[in-house]
């Protein structure tokens, strides 16, 4: 999908006169358009997760969205414990569930922790758990706890188009081992080429791109043609 968008892109570009974007710039506007589109489920998934009950049609919606998401769902990780706090993965974005023993950790807010600690009723125990999350760390009570596993919401793999020179032309080069295609659903394939061509300086509707990539396809089947 990703050399699809990318001569798209181009394509759109050099109808309108924009000029050409290097390989690098199109790469780091892909990887800028995925998260917005990945940080969209998120508020897509929550939004219709509360509507549920209201409206019929949200059903459907949590479904897709729960589709789009389930890919960056990572099983149970261990994590690095360190100075008596957990480090979450370098390609965390969202927690799930934090475990002990195979059971869930409850998650309180700071708020309410030296409360829950003055209390021996409440405190944390090896049975009940608890956790408080801070930029980056978790940490646990009872503080004798030393192995944790996580669940969570991975980031998105940053997206490479890859390629070779021949004269002064980029070409495409999906054997390359660098490459990463994005991991978008193709549903959103209009979305993201509307995202990079605003951060190329061009503002465009979907049916203009709907449009342009009829036309791709269609030079494409008379290329096919003529060989």
């Amino acid at each position: 999908m990703l050399n699809d968008i990318r001569n798209l892109v181009h394509f759109i570009l050099n109808k309108e006169s924009r000029g050409y974007i290097t390989p690098l710039e199109f790469n780091a506007f892909a990887k800028q358009a995925q998260q917005e589109i990945v940080d969209g489920y998120f508020h897509t998934y929550n939004r219709a997760s509360v509507a549920r009950e209201s409206r019929v049609n949200e059903k459907e919606i949590l479904k897709k969205t729960k589709e789009n998401l389930d890919k960056f769902i990572v099983p149970p990780t261990a994590l690095v414990y360190n100075n008596g706090v957990f480090e979450e993965p370098n390609d965390f974005y969202v927690t799930i569930n934090l475990l002990y023993n195979n059971r869930e950790i409850e998650n309180i807010g700071r708020d309410k922790l030296w409360f829950l600690l003055d209390s021996n009723l409440t405190a944390p125990s090896l049975l009940y758990p608890a956790y408080v999350k801070y930029d980056g760390t978790y940490k646990v009570y009872p503080e004798t706890i030393d192995e944790v596993d996580l669940i969570y919401f991975r980031l998105p793999k940053d997206p490479n188009w890859t390629y070779f020179v021949v004269g002064e032309d980029a070409v495409f080069n999906p054997s390359d081992p660098n490459y990463q295609d994005l991991e978008i659903g193709h549903d959103d394939k209009m979305e993201i080429t509307m995202h990079i061509l605003r951060y190329a300086g061009l503002n465009i509707r979907e049916q203009e791109i709907v449009a342009a990539a009829k036309m791709i396809e269609e030079q494409e089947i008379i290329t096919n043609r003529t060989q």
